[in-house]
């Protein structure tokens, strides 16, 4: 039985605005951009050196760079809306790949903290999706056994990470997939264990 629903942040809630930016400027995530993001998920550089180095790397101005990343904030509501059906039945959990203070104002100035039982952020853990540590603290937060989770993420590298645990995956694309998706789960689980 399924009892608890593992979410990513960016580009499943909101929209990542640094991969929004790395798309308009051609770079992929093996590209120096890519690095300086990783250094920052870990903590190992605060949002404001980002900043600095992405501006360094791609000849903008830091606020150039600021105004571009505000452009592309857009939240999924139909996602949040539904996060919001689902505490009704079960548990959830934010994990994600960020820089703590910037995440964690985001999920206090739009008021989102209160859809999650647990938050992970990576830069607070030490570990970063697709690391197992990341899902199997959750795990352990929650209360739950891996095959009574489900993990939702647009990367597939996380997705596969969390199902490599034992934990359902799914790739996010869109809210009404994602509904699709994660109501044939539970199904198959609760048919499963009659």
């Amino acid at each position: 039985m399924i009892k608890a629903i593992l979410f990513d942040f960016f580009d499943v809630v909101r929209q990542d605005a640094f991969h929004a930016w790395m798309n308009n400027h051609g770079y992929t995530r093996d590209d120096p951009p890519g690095e300086v993001s990783r250094r920052m998920d870990l903590g190992e550089i605060n949002g404001r050196q980002f900043h600095e180095e992405l501006a360094q790397i791609s000849g903008q101005t830091t606020e150039e760079l600021r105004a571009e990343f505000a452009e592309n904030e857009k939240f999924d509501q139909g996602v949040i809306d539904y996060i919001v059906g689902l505490r009704n039945e079960f548990k959830t959990a934010l994990l994600s790949n960020a820089e703590s203070d910037y995440l964690r104002n985001i999920l206090k100035e739009k008021d989102l903290e209160k859809l999650f039982d647990v938050i992970l952020i990576s830069s607070e853990t030490g570990y970063a999706k697709p690391d197992k540590e990341m899902f199997e603290m959750a795990l352990e937060k929650l209360g739950v056994q891996p095959g009574e989770a489900v993990f939702v993420d647009d990367q597939m590298k996380n997705v596969t990470a969390a199902e490599k645990v034992g934990i359902h995956g799914i790739q996010f694309q869109t809210h009404e997939q994602l509904k699709g998706e994660l109501e044939k789960i539970v199904l198959d689980c609760k048919h499963k264990q009659g």
